[in-house]
């Protein structure tokens, strides 16, 4: 089985060398089937991610969203763990350490347990959920701390390289209950 440290760096080349053309076809038959998915339709509250460098563009989902009246939250890393805050538009949003945009200080912190419908970034997944994120471990430590979360409506966003057979996972790991592709829904 290939390693998860290989694995991340295969998948981040394989993303790196989409073309710009093929990169916007792609984004957009995700951004389609994410804002018809029943979950994020049926959503009052949503965590979303910001997306950044050559991953799959979510600025749009998320202006969609806000244009829907949800309530909108952004992640941010804070003292090696991850917190979100309520964004209400893109002025909220402030260039980190890292050249990544977070909720600034004056977007709120989640005040309530109640999200509806998370968006989860990653590099690979298989058809049972299992998701290969970055390596840290912020969103699986973060949504553990939810509570009931496994009734909350969690979805990732792949291009269709990035599913593959057999995703190495721990005990730690949360699976997803779907994987939206530029091809079709998976799992």
């Amino acid at each position: 089985m290939i390693r998860k440290e290989n694995l991340r760096k295969k998948m981040k080349k394989k993303r790196n060398e989409l073309s710009k053309e093929e990169k916007t076809k792609k984004d957009q038959s995700i951004y389609e089937q994410v804002i018809q998915d029943e979950g994020f339709i049926n959503a009052e509250s949503v965590f979303l991610f910001l997306s950044f460098g050559s991953e799959i563009d979510t600025k749009r989902i998320i202006q969609y969203a806000l244009d829907e009246r949800k309530t909108v939250y952004l992640p941010k890393v804070v003292s090696n763990h991850l917190e979100i805050f309520e964004i209400e538009d893109f002025d909220n949003l402030e260039r980190s350490s890292y050249g990544i945009f977070e909720p600034n200080k004056n977007c709120k912190s989640l005040n309530s347990r109640k999200i509806d419908f998370i968006l989860m970034p990653g590099l690979a997944f298989d058809a049972t959920g299992a998701r290969l994120g970055y390596g840290a471990g912020y969103y699986d430590r973060f949504i553990a701390s939810l509570p009931l979360y496994d009734k909350i409506v969690k979805v990732a966003i792949a291009y269709d390289f990035q599913m593959i057979k057999n995703v190495p996972t721990t005990r730690y790991d949360i699976p997803v209950d779907r994987i939206i592709t530029n091809k079709v829904k998976n799992v």
